[in-house]
């Protein structure tokens, strides 16, 4: 791995300012190892490589734009820092997001006396049950038999299209069945 000069460095930069993809290579290369290193002291290995890639992609990006005062190498590190410390309150608020909305929907749903499992299961089957024939048929085979659209026409003698709107429209129908369930449904899966 070769040692970071700031001359080199700032020639590198301005030939990638003028879009010069080696001299990228060659920067990307020198510190990206280095980058990771540094990166994974605010967050894992996967997310630091993925910050350095998205900094270096950036780089790249906004070649033309991209204004350095101090030294290359403090500019990359910086940037680094900076988008792990994004990356890391970006996945704090969507935790804290999420206990919320979990919270909600077992407060709302945890009451036995709403609905059991039973229940639910059985308000499921009515409503499929329900379906015209041909979306019915459809939808059984696509979801409880493993069939492929082309294998349902073929056995149903009407085109693959016709199939995937049936399917389509079978859901669409079971949606609005079930609109005051779905929520159960996708905490409950």
């Amino acid at each position: 791995m070769e040692k970071p000069n700031n001359t080199e460095d700032s020639v590198l930069l301005d030939r990638i300012k003028d879009g010069d993809s080696k001299a990228y290579d060659s920067l990307f290369r020198r510190y990206y190892a280095p980058l990771c290193a540094f990166a994974c002291r605010y967050t894992e290995i996967n997310d630091a490589e993925n910050a350095v890639q998205d900094v270096m992609l950036y780089l790249w990006e906004k070649r033309s734009s991209i204004s350095v005062r101090n030294s290359v190498s403090t500019y990359l590190y910086n940037a680094v820092r900076n988008h792990c410390l994004t990356l890391m309150n970006r996945g704090v608020i969507k935790e804290k997001v999420m206990n919320s909305i979990q919270k909600a929907m077992r407060e709302k749903y945890d009451n036995t006396d709403w609905c059991s499992a039973e229940e639910l299961y059985r308000k499921y089957d009515e409503a499929v049950r329900s379906l015209p024939e041909p979306l019915r048929d459809a939808f059984e085979k696509s979801r409880f038999g493993n069939m492929k659209f082309k294998e349902i026409a073929e056995e149903a003698g009407v085109s693959a299209r016709t199939i995937e709107y049936r399917i389509y429209s079978a859901v669409r129908i079971l949606r609005l069945k079930l609109k005051d369930y779905l929520p159960v449904f996708v905490f409950i899966l």
